[in-house]
């Protein structure tokens, strides 16, 4: 399989809608690759990822890191159920048997958490807080100085806009719940979106939506 939107120097997107899922290794485990630079099975990729009910993925671990986001259903391992909403980071010496009884869709990232702890978190019990802009708030879900990454889950109201947002580093979005427009185009639930170091950007968001957004992860890894 060819590397995947690697160049960090221009925008890229997949619409995982329009995409087909793909056999992992483990049986009833499918995968839509969104970003992967590297070897096939032994690289950073970030994939949405699907268990069929029943569906496990044999004891392994993560060198690296390891970042989930559950988007539907519940997915599971030894260290308990996790339904719609909850954030897990696992760090580079952590290991899992990971499994889901009833069946889950989940964003995975690998090789993308150089943090030294476990964190698990259910973003349904966080606080929103106002944003800068009118129509945006947010829920902060991990930051590292040292590394320049900031992860939040970002909602914009109807009739958002705003112009020239300026970012540092590289900034990846995943677009969780509804829909956006900006420079690039309209943007609809299920996209990945990686814009370029140092850029801006001006949006519009006509009948709200709920992002995964990260700045600096991929440009500092």
């Amino acid at each position: 399989m060819p590397e995947i939107n690697n160049d960090f120097s221009k925008f890229s997107e997949a619409c995982g809608a329009s995409m087909e899922w793909v056999e992992s290794p483990a049986t009833g485990v499918w995968r839509k690759r969104m970003y992967m630079d590297g070897s096939v099975e032994d690289c950073r990729v970030t994939s949405l990822v699907r268990y069929d009910a029943g569906a496990y993925f044999p004891e392994h671990a993560h060198p690296d890191g390891e970042e989930i986001l559950v988007l539907r259903g519940v997915f599971s391992d030894q260290k308990g159920d996790f339904g719609t909403g909850w954030h897990l980071l696992n760090p580079s010496d952590s290991r899992h048997r990971s499994y889901s009884e009833k069946g889950c869709v989940i964003l995975v990232k690998l090789r993308q958490y150089g943090g030294k702890g476990t964190i698990h978190q259910d973003i349904n019990q966080l606080e929103w807080q106002r944003g800068n802009t009118d129509g945006v708030s947010f829920k902060p879900l991990y930051k590292s100085e040292e590394r320049g990454i900031l992860t939040r889950i970002v909602r914009f109201d109807k009739d958002t806009k705003f112009s020239n947002q300026k970012y540092s580093g590289a900034k990846e979005v995943y677009v969780m719940d509804g829909s956006f427009e900006d420079d690039y185009g309209m943007h609809v639930v299920g996209s990945w979106l990686r814009y370029p170091a140092n850029g801006k950007n001006s949006i519009k968001c006509q009948r709200g939506c709920t992002l995964y957004v990260q700045t600096g992860g991929l440009a500092f890894s």
